[in-house]
Protein backbone atom coordinates (compact mmCIF):
# COMPACT_ATOMS: atom_id res chain seq x y z
CA UNK A 1 0.00 0.00 0.00
CA UNK A 2 2.89 2.34 0.73
CA UNK A 3 4.29 1.60 -2.72
CA UNK A 4 0.94 2.55 -4.26
CA UNK A 5 0.92 5.87 -2.41
CA UNK A 6 4.47 6.60 -3.58
CA UNK A 7 3.58 5.70 -7.17
CA UNK A 8 0.56 8.02 -7.05
CA UNK A 9 2.71 10.89 -5.80
CA UNK A 10 5.40 10.12 -8.40
CA UNK A 11 2.90 9.96 -11.27
CA UNK A 12 1.22 13.20 -10.20
CA UNK A 13 4.53 15.06 -9.99
CA UNK A 14 5.60 13.81 -13.42
CA UNK A 15 2.21 14.65 -14.91
CA UNK A 16 2.32 18.18 -13.51
CA UNK A 17 5.88 18.64 -14.73
CA UNK A 18 5.17 17.43 -18.28
CA UNK A 19 1.66 18.79 -18.52
CA UNK A 20 0.34 15.50 -19.91
CA UNK A 21 -0.39 12.00 -18.67
CA UNK A 22 1.55 9.11 -20.18
CA UNK A 23 0.83 5.46 -19.57
CA UNK A 24 4.29 4.31 -18.55
CA UNK A 25 5.84 1.48 -16.58
CA UNK A 26 5.49 3.20 -13.19
CA UNK A 27 1.76 3.73 -13.70
CA UNK A 28 1.31 0.10 -14.73
CA UNK A 29 3.06 -0.98 -11.51
CA UNK A 30 0.62 1.24 -9.61
CA UNK A 31 -2.34 -0.40 -11.38
CA UNK A 32 -0.88 -3.83 -10.61
CA UNK A 33 -0.48 -3.02 -6.90
CA UNK A 34 -4.02 -1.67 -6.59
CA UNK A 35 -5.49 -4.63 -8.45
CA UNK A 36 -3.56 -7.15 -6.37
CA UNK A 37 -4.67 -5.37 -3.18
CA UNK A 38 -8.35 -5.49 -4.21
CA UNK A 39 -8.12 -9.11 -5.31
CA UNK A 40 -6.40 -10.04 -2.03
CA UNK A 41 -9.27 -8.45 -0.10
CA UNK A 42 -11.75 -10.50 -2.12
CA UNK A 43 -9.74 -13.68 -1.53
CA UNK A 44 -9.77 -12.95 2.21
CA UNK A 45 -13.55 -12.52 2.14
CA UNK A 46 -13.80 -15.78 0.22
CA UNK A 47 -11.56 -17.70 2.62
CA UNK A 48 -12.48 -16.33 6.02
CA UNK A 49 -16.13 -15.33 5.87
CA UNK A 50 -17.75 -17.21 3.00
CA UNK A 51 -16.15 -20.66 3.10
CA UNK A 52 -14.37 -20.71 6.49
CA UNK A 53 -11.75 -23.02 4.85
CA UNK A 54 -14.35 -25.71 4.17
CA UNK A 55 -13.68 -27.19 0.71
CA UNK A 56 -17.29 -28.34 0.36
CA UNK A 57 -18.46 -24.70 0.29
CA UNK A 58 -16.18 -23.62 -2.57
CA UNK A 59 -18.62 -24.48 -5.35
CA UNK A 60 -21.69 -22.76 -3.88
CA UNK A 61 -22.89 -19.92 -6.08
CA UNK A 62 -21.92 -16.65 -4.33
CA UNK A 63 -18.60 -18.09 -3.15
CA UNK A 64 -17.56 -19.12 -6.63
CA UNK A 65 -18.42 -15.73 -8.13
CA UNK A 66 -16.31 -13.90 -5.53
CA UNK A 67 -13.36 -16.16 -6.36
CA UNK A 68 -13.82 -15.61 -10.11
CA UNK A 69 -14.07 -11.85 -9.60
CA UNK A 70 -10.82 -11.83 -7.60
CA UNK A 71 -9.07 -13.79 -10.36
CA UNK A 72 -10.38 -11.39 -12.99
CA UNK A 73 -9.20 -8.30 -11.09
CA UNK A 74 -5.72 -9.72 -10.57
CA UNK A 75 -5.54 -10.64 -14.28
CA UNK A 76 -6.31 -7.01 -15.22
CA UNK A 77 -3.25 -5.90 -13.24
CA UNK A 78 -1.06 -8.49 -14.92
CA UNK A 79 -2.31 -7.50 -18.36
CA UNK A 80 -1.47 -3.84 -17.78
CA UNK A 81 2.09 -4.61 -16.68
CA UNK A 82 2.65 -6.98 -19.60
CA UNK A 83 1.33 -4.40 -22.04
CA UNK A 84 3.58 -1.70 -20.55
CA UNK A 85 6.62 -3.96 -20.76
CA UNK A 86 5.83 -4.77 -24.37
CA UNK A 87 5.24 -1.13 -25.22
CA UNK A 88 8.17 0.51 -23.41
CA UNK A 89 10.88 -2.11 -23.01
CA UNK A 90 10.37 -4.24 -26.10
CA UNK A 91 9.30 -1.28 -28.28
CA UNK A 92 6.03 -3.05 -29.20
CA UNK A 93 7.84 -5.92 -30.95
CA UNK A 94 5.29 -8.44 -29.75
CA UNK A 95 2.30 -6.22 -30.67
CA UNK A 96 0.72 -6.83 -27.27
CA UNK A 97 0.23 -10.53 -27.94
CA UNK A 98 1.30 -11.55 -24.40
CA UNK A 99 -1.19 -9.18 -22.79
CA UNK A 100 -4.02 -10.12 -25.12
CA UNK A 101 -3.57 -13.88 -24.70
CA UNK A 102 -3.48 -13.63 -20.91
CA UNK A 103 -6.71 -11.70 -20.86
Amino acid sequence: MILSVFNTYYNNSRTNKRGEFKFDFIFSVFVLMVDLFISRLLYMIFDFSLTKFNADLYIISPNLEIWKLANFISAIGLVTILFAIDKRVLKFKLNGILAYTLF
